[in-house]
């Protein structure tokens, strides 16, 4: 075994979404002509914006110093997820990654991007995230009439970056190129966060993806 720490520069390509279970709301009914409220049908998922915001505020990752992360783990299922169908040399690119590879840190911390290139880039803000809501459907509930509406409301952060540290076991690899390849692979495709390209289902032995086209990123190896 040869671990070692070795660093990427991670900058956002497409704005990344956070969440929590606790994001889908279910909008009051409206009552219409004849009705009673109780009986109302869920026409509206338009709900208040401070609401919204409210909401969306509890789906931050937040440290205790008021600093801003995203769960490093992600990075590793996107290295793992841009393997499939590839080789690192001879071997299968996801036996070695599974083997070799992990975060450092338990939170990706999240910082400026135009600031990554400074000595001391600069962390993201309150005042730089925006709330993000949209219509959608929770198919755990009222499961014989196809779910029930509900209005998805997360953060969401327009420019986004950070420095992705990940341990290395050098005895897999001859250089770091790789890595990188797989990174941006699993960057540009898949993603992080809310919105990331997954798989949804599977249909005899085909996959079934969904995807927002949220989270993406390009990585460039530091050190």
């Amino acid at each position: 075994m040869d671990l070692q720490i070795a660093t990427w520069k991670i900058r956002g390509i497409k704005p990344l979404l956070q969440s929590s279970s606790e994001s889908m709301l279910e909008p009051k009914p409206e009552p219409e002509e004849g009705e009673s409220s109780r009986t109302a049908r869920k026409s509206s998922v338009n709900l208040p914006k401070s609401e919204v915001y409210a909401t969306a505020e509890k789906q931050l990752y937040q440290n205790g110093d008021a600093t801003f992360y995203h769960p490093a783990i992600a990075f590793q299922e996107v290295l793992q997820e841009a393997c499939y169908g590839r080789k690192l040399g001879r071997a299968n690119a996801l036996d070695i990654v599974v083997h070799s590879i992990s975060p450092v840190d338990e939170h990706f911390l999240l910082l400026d991007p135009d600031t990554l290139d400074k000595k001391k880039p600069k962390p993201l803000t309150a005042k730089q995230w925006v709330p993000d809501s949209r219509r959608g459907i929770n198919h755990n509930k009222n499961t014989n009439r196809g779910g029930v509406a509900v209005q998805c409301c997360r953060p969401k952060w327009i420019k986004w970056g950070g420095l992705l540290r990940l341990w290395v076991d050098m005895e897999f690899f001859k250089t770091l190129d790789g890595i990188t390849d797989l990174l941006n692979v699993g960057g540009h495709i898949t993603g992080i966060g809310v919105g990331r390209r997954r798989v949804k289902a599977i249909e005899s032995t085909r996959r079934v993806y969904g995807s927002m086209g949220t989270g993406r990123f390009e990585a460039t190896l530091v050190s």
